[in-house]
Protein backbone atom coordinates (compact mmCIF):
# COMPACT_ATOMS: atom_id res chain seq x y z
CA UNK A 1 0.00 0.00 0.00
CA UNK A 2 1.09 3.55 -0.77
CA UNK A 3 -0.09 7.06 -0.06
CA UNK A 4 -0.15 9.74 -2.75
CA UNK A 5 -0.08 13.52 -2.81
CA UNK A 6 -2.05 14.36 -5.95
CA UNK A 7 -1.46 17.79 -7.45
CA UNK A 8 -4.44 19.95 -8.42
CA UNK A 9 -3.87 22.98 -10.65
CA UNK A 10 -4.04 26.24 -8.71
CA UNK A 11 -6.38 27.65 -11.38
CA UNK A 12 -8.86 24.83 -10.80
CA UNK A 13 -9.02 24.21 -7.03
CA UNK A 14 -12.62 23.03 -7.37
CA UNK A 15 -11.34 19.92 -9.15
CA UNK A 16 -10.34 18.47 -5.77
CA UNK A 17 -13.96 18.74 -4.62
CA UNK A 18 -15.24 17.28 -7.90
CA UNK A 19 -12.96 14.27 -7.42
CA UNK A 20 -14.47 13.40 -4.03
CA UNK A 21 -18.03 14.19 -5.12
CA UNK A 22 -17.84 12.23 -8.40
CA UNK A 23 -15.54 9.45 -7.23
CA UNK A 24 -12.78 9.65 -9.82
CA UNK A 25 -9.65 11.51 -10.91
CA UNK A 26 -8.36 11.90 -14.46
CA UNK A 27 -4.64 12.08 -15.18
CA UNK A 28 -2.39 13.06 -18.06
CA UNK A 29 0.80 11.37 -16.95
CA UNK A 30 0.06 7.69 -16.44
CA UNK A 31 3.73 7.01 -15.78
CA UNK A 32 3.56 8.95 -12.49
CA UNK A 33 0.89 6.55 -11.20
CA UNK A 34 2.08 3.19 -12.52
CA UNK A 35 2.59 1.85 -8.98
CA UNK A 36 -0.87 2.86 -7.72
CA UNK A 37 -2.90 0.04 -6.16
CA UNK A 38 -6.41 -0.46 -4.85
CA UNK A 39 -6.56 0.67 -1.25
CA UNK A 40 -3.98 3.43 -1.68
CA UNK A 41 -4.74 6.73 0.04
CA UNK A 42 -4.77 9.92 -2.05
CA UNK A 43 -4.46 13.40 -0.56
CA UNK A 44 -5.29 16.25 -2.94
CA UNK A 45 -3.01 19.29 -2.88
CA UNK A 46 -3.74 22.61 -4.59
CA UNK A 47 -0.45 24.30 -5.42
CA UNK A 48 0.53 27.87 -6.10
CA UNK A 49 0.11 30.95 -3.95
CA UNK A 50 -3.65 31.42 -3.71
CA UNK A 51 -6.18 31.27 -0.85
CA UNK A 52 -6.96 27.72 -2.01
CA UNK A 53 -3.33 26.53 -1.84
CA UNK A 54 -3.44 23.76 0.75
CA UNK A 55 -4.26 20.15 1.39
CA UNK A 56 -7.80 19.33 0.31
CA UNK A 57 -9.75 16.06 0.40
CA UNK A 58 -8.55 12.57 1.28
CA UNK A 59 -9.82 9.55 -0.66
CA UNK A 60 -9.24 5.82 -1.09
CA UNK A 61 -8.39 4.30 -4.49
CA UNK A 62 -11.01 1.74 -5.56
CA UNK A 63 -9.71 1.00 -9.09
CA UNK A 64 -6.24 1.66 -10.47
CA UNK A 65 -5.72 4.02 -13.44
CA UNK A 66 -7.28 2.70 -16.63
CA UNK A 67 -7.41 4.22 -20.08
CA UNK A 68 -10.25 6.68 -20.60
CA UNK A 69 -13.06 5.47 -22.85
CA UNK A 70 -16.12 7.14 -24.30
CA UNK A 71 -18.54 5.20 -22.10
CA UNK A 72 -17.09 6.62 -18.88
CA UNK A 73 -18.93 9.49 -17.16
CA UNK A 74 -17.76 12.87 -18.42
CA UNK A 75 -15.66 14.78 -15.91
CA UNK A 76 -16.47 18.27 -14.71
CA UNK A 77 -12.92 19.55 -15.21
CA UNK A 78 -12.73 23.05 -16.67
CA UNK A 79 -10.39 21.72 -19.36
CA UNK A 80 -12.15 18.40 -19.90
CA UNK A 81 -12.07 18.81 -23.68
CA UNK A 82 -8.59 20.29 -23.96
CA UNK A 83 -6.66 18.82 -21.05
CA UNK A 84 -5.32 15.73 -22.89
CA UNK A 85 -6.37 13.38 -20.09
CA UNK A 86 -5.58 9.75 -20.82
CA UNK A 87 -6.37 7.66 -17.72
CA UNK A 88 -8.73 7.60 -14.75
CA UNK A 89 -8.68 6.04 -11.30
CA UNK A 90 -11.75 5.81 -9.09
CA UNK A 91 -11.91 6.57 -5.39
CA UNK A 92 -14.21 6.95 -2.43
CA UNK A 93 -14.05 9.94 -0.07
CA UNK A 94 -12.80 9.74 3.49
CA UNK A 95 -12.43 13.34 4.65
CA UNK A 96 -12.46 16.93 3.47
CA UNK A 97 -9.69 19.46 4.02
CA UNK A 98 -7.85 19.52 7.37
CA UNK A 99 -7.88 22.71 9.42
CA UNK A 100 -4.12 23.14 9.47
CA UNK A 101 -2.80 24.68 6.25
CA UNK A 102 0.85 23.66 5.86
CA UNK A 103 2.96 25.10 3.07
CA UNK A 104 4.50 22.66 0.61
CA UNK A 105 7.78 22.84 2.54
CA UNK A 106 6.00 22.20 5.84
CA UNK A 107 4.08 19.28 4.36
CA UNK A 108 7.30 17.64 3.18
CA UNK A 109 8.85 18.15 6.61
CA UNK A 110 5.77 16.78 8.35
CA UNK A 111 5.56 13.71 6.10
CA UNK A 112 9.34 13.34 6.19
CA UNK A 113 9.33 12.90 2.43
CA UNK A 114 10.94 15.18 -0.19
CA UNK A 115 8.46 15.65 -3.03
CA UNK A 116 8.59 17.58 -6.29
CA UNK A 117 6.02 20.38 -6.33
CA UNK A 118 5.63 19.92 -10.09
CA UNK A 119 4.87 16.19 -9.94
CA UNK A 120 1.28 15.20 -10.74
CA UNK A 121 1.51 12.43 -8.17
CA UNK A 122 4.03 11.98 -5.37
CA UNK A 123 4.09 8.54 -3.73
CA UNK A 124 4.61 8.04 0.00
CA UNK A 125 5.53 4.35 0.32
CA UNK A 126 6.34 4.28 4.05
CA UNK A 127 3.45 3.68 6.48
CA UNK A 128 4.85 6.31 8.84
CA UNK A 129 4.53 8.96 6.09
CA UNK A 130 0.92 8.05 5.37
CA UNK A 131 -0.03 8.01 9.04
CA UNK A 132 1.47 11.44 9.56
CA UNK A 133 -0.56 12.98 6.75
CA UNK A 134 -3.68 11.09 7.85
CA UNK A 135 -3.29 12.57 11.32
CA UNK A 136 -3.98 16.04 9.92
CA UNK A 137 -7.53 15.06 9.00
CA UNK A 138 -10.50 14.74 11.34
CA UNK A 139 -12.69 11.97 9.95
CA UNK A 140 -15.17 12.34 12.82
CA UNK A 141 -16.26 15.81 11.72
CA UNK A 142 -15.53 15.94 8.03
CA UNK A 143 -16.96 12.68 6.74
CA UNK A 144 -19.82 10.30 7.40
CA UNK A 145 -17.49 7.43 6.48
CA UNK A 146 -15.44 5.36 8.87
CA UNK A 147 -12.63 3.04 7.87
CA UNK A 148 -14.95 0.09 8.48
CA UNK A 149 -17.48 1.56 6.03
CA UNK A 150 -15.02 1.87 3.16
CA UNK A 151 -15.37 -0.55 0.27
CA UNK A 152 -11.62 -1.06 -0.07
CA UNK A 153 -9.52 -1.55 3.04
CA UNK A 154 -5.93 -0.53 3.55
CA UNK A 155 -3.31 -2.14 5.73
CA UNK A 156 -2.71 1.38 7.04
CA UNK A 157 -6.19 1.36 8.61
CA UNK A 158 -4.76 -0.71 11.44
CA UNK A 159 -3.56 1.34 14.39
CA UNK A 160 0.18 1.74 13.88
CA UNK A 161 2.71 0.88 16.53
CA UNK A 162 3.86 3.78 18.63
CA UNK A 163 6.88 5.23 16.85
CA UNK A 164 9.69 7.11 18.52
CA UNK A 165 11.71 8.31 15.57
CA UNK A 166 13.34 11.40 16.96
CA UNK A 167 11.16 13.78 14.96
CA UNK A 168 9.84 16.74 16.91
CA UNK A 169 6.32 17.47 15.65
CA UNK A 170 5.35 19.79 18.50
CA UNK A 171 5.55 22.91 16.36
CA UNK A 172 2.96 21.46 14.00
CA UNK A 173 0.69 20.43 16.88
CA UNK A 174 0.89 23.83 18.51
CA UNK A 175 0.25 25.54 15.18
CA UNK A 176 -2.86 23.39 14.62
CA UNK A 177 -4.13 24.16 18.12
CA UNK A 178 -3.53 27.86 17.60
CA UNK A 179 -5.53 27.81 14.39
CA UNK A 180 -8.38 25.89 16.00
CA UNK A 181 -8.52 28.42 18.85
CA UNK A 182 -8.94 31.17 16.28
CA UNK A 183 -6.99 34.18 15.06
CA UNK A 184 -5.30 35.97 17.95
CA UNK A 185 -7.08 39.29 17.44
CA UNK A 186 -10.51 37.68 16.93
CA UNK A 187 -10.07 35.42 19.96
CA UNK A 188 -8.88 38.26 22.18
CA UNK A 189 -11.91 40.31 21.15
CA UNK A 190 -14.24 37.47 22.16
CA UNK A 191 -12.34 36.78 25.40
CA UNK A 192 -12.91 40.39 26.37
CA UNK A 193 -16.54 40.53 25.18
CA UNK A 194 -17.51 37.33 27.03
CA UNK A 195 -15.40 38.12 30.08
CA UNK A 196 -13.34 34.98 29.55
CA UNK A 197 -16.29 32.60 29.87
CA UNK A 198 -17.72 30.03 27.47
CA UNK A 199 -21.00 31.41 26.13
CA UNK A 200 -22.74 28.04 26.59
CA UNK A 201 -21.23 26.53 29.76
CA UNK A 202 -19.80 29.54 31.59
CA UNK A 203 -16.50 27.64 31.77
CA UNK A 204 -13.72 30.13 32.51
CA UNK A 205 -10.39 28.42 31.81
CA UNK A 206 -8.96 30.60 29.00
CA UNK A 207 -6.68 27.93 27.53
CA UNK A 208 -9.71 25.73 26.82
CA UNK A 209 -11.74 28.47 25.10
CA UNK A 210 -11.92 28.93 21.34
CA UNK A 211 -13.16 31.63 18.99
CA UNK A 212 -16.01 30.08 17.03
CA UNK A 213 -17.32 31.65 13.84
CA UNK A 214 -21.10 31.52 13.38
CA UNK A 215 -21.02 32.16 9.63
CA UNK A 216 -18.01 30.26 8.31
CA UNK A 217 -14.73 32.12 8.06
CA UNK A 218 -14.48 34.00 4.77
CA UNK A 219 -11.59 36.34 5.42
CA UNK A 220 -11.03 39.16 7.90
CA UNK A 221 -14.52 40.58 7.37
CA UNK A 222 -16.00 37.56 9.15
CA UNK A 223 -13.70 38.04 12.17
CA UNK A 224 -16.39 40.28 13.68
CA UNK A 225 -17.46 40.08 17.31
CA UNK A 226 -21.12 39.66 16.21
CA UNK A 227 -20.09 36.67 14.10
CA UNK A 228 -18.37 34.99 17.02
CA UNK A 229 -19.01 32.93 20.11
CA UNK A 230 -16.45 32.15 22.78
CA UNK A 231 -16.85 28.40 23.32
CA UNK A 232 -15.16 25.63 25.23
CA UNK A 233 -13.33 23.35 22.78
CA UNK A 234 -15.86 20.48 22.92
CA UNK A 235 -18.82 22.87 22.58
CA UNK A 236 -17.11 24.50 19.59
CA UNK A 237 -16.85 21.09 17.93
CA UNK A 238 -20.54 20.32 18.54
CA UNK A 239 -21.49 23.75 17.19
CA UNK A 240 -19.40 23.24 14.03
CA UNK A 241 -20.96 19.79 13.59
CA UNK A 242 -24.42 21.40 13.76
CA UNK A 243 -25.37 19.24 16.73
CA UNK A 244 -25.82 22.30 18.91
CA UNK A 245 -27.49 25.58 17.92
CA UNK A 246 -28.54 28.87 19.49
CA UNK A 247 -32.16 29.95 19.00
CA UNK A 248 -33.54 33.45 18.46
CA UNK A 249 -33.91 33.93 22.22
CA UNK A 250 -30.23 33.09 22.73
CA UNK A 251 -31.04 29.72 24.24
CA UNK A 252 -29.24 26.44 23.55
CA UNK A 253 -30.90 23.81 21.36
CA UNK A 254 -29.50 20.31 21.15
CA UNK A 255 -29.94 17.60 18.55
CA UNK A 256 -31.85 14.51 19.66
CA UNK A 257 -28.67 12.49 20.20
CA UNK A 258 -27.21 15.15 22.49
CA UNK A 259 -30.45 15.32 24.47
CA UNK A 260 -29.74 11.70 25.43
CA UNK A 261 -26.14 12.43 26.42
CA UNK A 262 -24.27 14.09 29.27
CA UNK A 263 -24.86 17.42 27.50
CA UNK A 264 -28.63 17.16 28.04
CA UNK A 265 -28.70 19.72 30.86
CA UNK A 266 -27.60 22.43 28.43
CA UNK A 267 -30.77 22.18 26.34
CA UNK A 268 -32.86 25.32 26.74
CA UNK A 269 -30.25 27.11 28.85
CA UNK A 270 -29.64 30.80 28.14
CA UNK A 271 -26.18 31.57 26.84
CA UNK A 272 -23.80 34.07 28.41
CA UNK A 273 -24.11 37.34 26.50
CA UNK A 274 -21.61 40.18 26.37
CA UNK A 275 -22.53 43.21 28.46
CA UNK A 276 -22.39 45.46 25.40
CA UNK A 277 -25.47 44.96 23.22
CA UNK A 278 -23.49 45.70 20.07
CA UNK A 279 -21.29 42.69 20.90
CA UNK A 280 -24.21 40.25 21.01
CA UNK A 281 -24.06 37.49 18.39
CA UNK A 282 -25.90 38.29 15.17
CA UNK A 283 -29.36 36.72 15.11
CA UNK A 284 -29.21 36.55 11.33
CA UNK A 285 -25.95 34.59 11.49
CA UNK A 286 -27.37 32.26 14.15
CA UNK A 287 -30.44 31.68 11.96
CA UNK A 288 -28.19 30.74 9.02
CA UNK A 289 -26.34 28.32 11.27
CA UNK A 290 -29.63 26.76 12.41
CA UNK A 291 -30.72 26.39 8.79
CA UNK A 292 -27.87 23.89 8.39
CA UNK A 293 -29.10 21.89 11.40
CA UNK A 294 -31.45 19.36 9.76
CA UNK A 295 -33.01 18.50 13.14
CA UNK A 296 -33.90 22.08 14.15
CA UNK A 297 -37.45 23.29 13.66
CA UNK A 298 -38.11 27.02 13.84
CA UNK A 299 -41.18 27.77 15.96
Amino acid sequence: MTGWIVQVDEDSPEHARYALEDGFWDIRSFRAFTNMSEGDDVFFWVGGQTPHSRLHGWGRVTTVPTELTGDMPKARWKDVDTGTYTHRFTLEPIASAPSWRPTWTQLQAFAQKPMAASASGSPMPAPSMVHRVRSLYNTDSSSDLSFDALTVRSEFDKVPDYLVDGVDTRQFTLRAIAQRRGGKKFRNTLLQAYDGRCAVTGFNVPDSLEAAHIDRYRGERTDHVQNGLLLRADIHTLFDLHLLAIDDEYRVSLSSELKESSYAALNGAAIVLPLAADHHPSKDALQRHRADCAWFVEL
